[in-house]
Parts: C-alpha cells; sequence; structure tokens
C-alpha cells in the first residue's frame, strides 16, 4: 500500500533514492558527530538520522549550476539598472554581479551543500538515476521533521573549536527561466527586509569585503534550486546549509573521484531525557515509508530493510514493495 501523502506541491512525505550502501549509513544512529546534539548523560540509540548534503558545485550535471547562476547573474544586472529599487541595492547588485560568472563556480568564497528529495517514492526514473538501477531504496521522510527539525553539523577545525549546528533549508527546486527569476525576485524581496540590510549596502572601503561576501551567501542560496525545464519532470526538492570555507567538511569518495559534503542531522529532538526523546519520535517518526526498489531479490530485502529499522529504533512496518518492474 502506498503511503504518499499530499500532492506534489504539497507533499508530507520526501523520498530519497539510495543503494544499499546509503540506507545503511542514513540510519546508523552512532554517527560520531551525533554526540553533540544530546546530554554527555544520555544513554540509548535515537531515531535522529543523518544524511550527507554535497557541495553543489560538484554535482552530476554542471551544466545545472552554470544555468542558476547565469540566470542570477543576468538578472542581478538588470536590477542594479531598475528606477524603482533603492540607489544603495542597485550598487550592492552591480557590485556583486560579476561574482556569478557560470564558468567561476570553483572560486566562489562560500557553498552550498544539498541532499536531493523526489515527491514520489516509487518511480523508474529515480531506482534507474540514483539507487543503482536494481537493489535500491527509496526513504520517504516526514517532511515537517526535515522542514523544522534539522541541522547541519560542522567538524573541529581544531578541538575546542567547531561550527556550531545551523538549521538547513528545504524548498522545492524550479525549472526553466520564469520560474528561476520568480524564485530569485522572492529570495531578493526576502532579502531586503532581513536585519542584514544596513551591511548588504554599505560601500564603505572597510566594510565592502564583509558586505560583498554576505550578499553573496544570501543571493548563492537562489542558485541552488533553479534547474533548466528538461529536468521539470523530477519534481525535486532539496535540504540545503551553507558553508564557509574557513570551516572543514569531510570528503567521500565516488567513481568520478572525490566529493564535499557535510552531514545533516534530521529531525532532531531536544529533548532533555529518554522518555522525552521517545515520546517525542513517537509523535514524529523520521522514517515513513522505505520502499524497496526492483531487483532480483527484492523479497530478501524487504526482510533485511526491516531488520535494518527494528535494529535502529525505527518502525518496520514502513518497509514495503516497489510495484515497478525493471529488467
Amino acid at each position: 500500500m502506498s503511503v504518499e501523502h499530499g500532492d506534489n506541491d504539497d507533499p508530507s512525505i520526501l523520498y530519497h533514492y539510495t543503494d544499499a550502501y546509503g540506507v545503511v549509513g542514513i540510519v546508523d544512529s552512532s554517527w560520531r558527530d551525533y554526540a553533540i546534539l544530546k546530554p554527555e548523560n544520555e544513554i540509548g540509540r535515537h531515531k535522529t538520522i543523518k544524511l550527507q548534503a554535497s557541495d553543489i558545485r560538484f554535482m552530476n550535471d554542471t551544466e545545472e549550476l552554470k544555468f542558476g547562476t547565469r540566470l542570477l547573474r543576468n538578472h542581478l544586472e538588470a536590477l542594479a539598472v531598475d528606477p524603482s529599487i533603492s540607489p544603495e541595492f542597485r550598487a550592492a547588485f552591480a557590485d556583486i554581479a560579476p561574482y556569478f560568472f557560470p564558468e567561476g563556480t570553483l572560486d566562489w568564497p562560500v557553498s552550498c551543500y544539498a541532499t536531493s528529495f523526489c515527491v514520489k517514492g516509487d518511480l523508474l526514473s529515480q531506482w534507474r538515476g540514483y539507487a543503482g538501477g536494481t537493489g535500491g531504496f527509496a526513504l520517504g521522510l516526514d517532511r515537517d521533521g526535515l522542514e523544522n527539525r534539522s541541522y547541519s553539523i560542522g567538524r573541529d577545525r581544531w578541538p575546542g573549536d567547531r561550527e556550531a549546528p545551523a538549521k538547513v533549508t528545504l524548498k522545492r527546486v524550479v525549472y526553466g527561466e520564469d520560474a528561476g527569476i520568480a524564485a530569485i525576485d522572492e529570495h531578493i524581496e526576502d532579502l531586503m527586509k532581513t536585519n542584514w540590510t544596513s551591511i548588504i549596502t554599505d560601500r564603505r572601503p572597510q566594510h565592502s569585503q564583509q558586505a560583498r561576501l554576505l550578499l553573496f551567501t544570501m543571493l548563492v542560496r537562489a542558485v541552488a534550486i533553479i534547474k533548466d525545464d528538461a529536468f521539470k519532470e523530477e519534481k525535486e526538492w532539496r535540504l540545503f546549509t551553507m558553508g564557509e570555507f574557513r570551516w572543514p567538511v569531510d570528503v567521500r569518495a565516488r567513481a568520478r573521484g572525490l566529493l564535499p559534503y557535510k552531514n545533516i542531522a534530521v529531525n532532531v529532538s531536544w529533548k532533555a531525557t529518554a522518555p522525552e526523546h521517545e515520546a517525542h519520535h513517537k509523535e514524529h517518526p523520521t522514517i515513513v515509508d522505505l520502499v524497496v526498489g526492483p531487483g532480483p531479490e527484492q523479497a530478501e530485502q524487504v526482510v533485511a530493510a526491516r531488520e535494518l529499522l527494528k535494529g535502529t529504533d525505527h518502525e518496520p512496518k514502513v518497509v514495503r514493495s516497489s510495484k515497478v518492474t525493471y529488467r
């Protein structure tokens, strides 16, 4: 039985497609950085899971990043001469636009780390593209937990100097130029209402570098959710966080080389005691669906997936088989 809730625009469950190695790593509650999220005297397993958010500059298709970067730069240049914009912001947009050079993403002063989701938990294109073809898994996660109780976990720069946990952002990806420009405009309107406007528009020489870095950090978030129309059928959502290069990040190996990433703790409970943690996760389960993808050993993998969830303190009854035939 399918448990997908909501529609494509307002889903209550979002699906992360992965392979067997990925699903084991995601639900493992013993990962090293989790200790900072709970009191030192806390004992026992908890139902927070971890995701790896990849540096968007190293995504599989670099053209999608160039598309959003080019769109943002062109729009900033237009806003820089728009008389309806205040002179302070026109100057700020004119100053920052050249830094969004589509061929210069590797030179960004900050980066954005993202992990992807789909609104559907049993799509052939996703099994093929993101879960290894056969033997994959679609992890159905509670959107509320992703949106409101998830944090990026930084690494120590040196003992005792750790980047503080930061709230992550969940956004629906938009496709094409028109939707991309609308998303940029919405982002800029929100930016212009923040308490940072006096810093962003400060053109004094001694403050210009700080103003430029802050504005760049705010604007690059828009690039993270813009893709070409060709990818529209994916109906993707992204969970993302920012990172300054003064803080180290983890790096993992993949077939094409190395990939920088940050860990994200999903559905964190900030309660003080074990019973309160248990009550929180009973009311707000992290994993609400787990679809075992098509493959020759699907029945066995359903049983194995239930054992995985049971052993990590999640509800094993949420595991189900894909209905897709993949040959």
